[in-house]
């Protein structure tokens, strides 16, 4: 489970960040979501920033995590495969062919660095 220590979340697991991650945007907590990212990940959103990060975010009406299981670990970073649907505003139901995620230790902090397929 999450602990917060002035602002900030933490983890006791390793993949606790991308189960935590869609637990906030489903809750529409995108501040919070954008925190558990890294700079790189920030780096992958099509424009770049926070809004539209947003708006992505805004068209999902909720997701659902069916599994995560560890693929590899080491000192500073961690791969996890999720296996991730998202259930649009519109009404489309998509499993997400990204579900591999990278985890790394960042000051401290375990935060979600990369996305790809598995």
């Amino acid at each position: 489970h999450p602990y917060r220590v002035l602002g900030k979340i933490f983890f006791q697991n390793r993949d606790a960040p991308v189960e935590e991650y869609y637990k906030l945007v489903s809750k529409r907590q995108y501040a919070d979501a954008w925190s558990l990212l890294t700079s790189n990940y920030h780096r992958l959103n099509p424009d770049d920033n926070y809004k539209s990060f947003e708006d992505w975010w805004n068209r999902v009406n909720h997701t659902q995590i069916n599994s995560i299981s560890l693929i590899k670990k080491s000192k500073n970073n961690t791969i996890v495969d999720a296996e991730l649907i998202y259930f649009k505003k519109n009404g489309e139901v998509n499993k997400d062919p990204y579900g591999r995620f990278t985890v790394v230790l960042s000051n401290d902090k375990w935060l979600i660095d990369n996305k790809t397929e598995p």
